[in-house]
């Protein structure tokens, strides 16, 4: 009678067993792809991102063999037609700049002009990049623009903590300066020479300007 019981027992378990068997099989024959999907999903999408980033690796480096390439040339006209032939794509703010700066030597004043206020205006280049544009048309505009427009644009700058206030500084003293204002001029190039980390060619123009307007160490108050 034992013997009978353990082998039913066992019968049972081997029933049970196959029936798991066969609701796993039918589980996968019905659900699997969806396990499937996700598998190829997954290696498909590492797969591309690491296509993607290599693409733009190599695309960077592409754009910057070019621009290397096209500085290298021995006059203006040859970097600005290199420049110009640029598939710049994300590269393309530094290209504009580049280029705005041979249109300057080149004495196409009026693009440059365009050129720098397309950037400084572009609302999806990064602020530093902006500012750059814009001083730099600033600094262009000198003589050309008028002065009270300058110099609200200068003391925006000056006043918004921005990289380059100290140039927009150093533009507002030659405004002063060129209406007479020799006291406000002499008062900012001094507050300019206490500035922290003055770059050094803008730390030598200042002292040659306070030299040029008598104000030595002697006589400095």
């Amino acid at each position: 009678r034992e013997i009978i019981v353990s082998d039913t027992d066992s019968f049972i378990e081997e029933v049970s067993e196959e029936v798991r068997r066969d609701r796993l099989f039918a589980l996968f024959r019905k659900y699997g792809w969806i396990a499937v999907l996700a598998v190829l999903v997954l290696v498909g999408g590492t797969a591309y991102r690491e296509f993607s980033i290599s693409a733009a690796n190599t695309a960077a480096q592409q754009t910057g063999d070019a621009v290397l390439d096209a500085l290298e040339q021995d006059t203006s006209e040859a970097r600005l037609e290199k420049l110009t032939s640029i598939d710049a794509g994300t590269a393309a703010p530094i290209v504009g700049l580049l280029s705005a700066s041979e249109l300057v030597e080149l004495g196409r004043l009026n693009e440059a002009r365009d050129t720098l206020t397309a950037l400084s205006n572009e609302t999806d280049l990064s602020v530093p990049m902006q500012e750059l544009s814009k001083i730099k048309r600033l600094i262009l505009d000198s003589g050309d623009s008028p002065v009270d427009e300058r110099r609200r644009s200068l003391e925006q700058l000056a006043a918004s903590g921005s990289a380059y206030r100290t140039l927009a500084e150093e533009q507002l003293v030659l405004i002063e300066l060129k209406a007479g204002d020799r006291d406000a001029a002499i008062a900012r190039l001094k507050s300019l020479s206490e500035t922290a980390n003055l770059p050094s060619g803008l730390s030598q123009r200042v002292s040659q300007l306070l030299v040029m307007l008598g104000q030595t160490e002697s006589n400095a108050p």
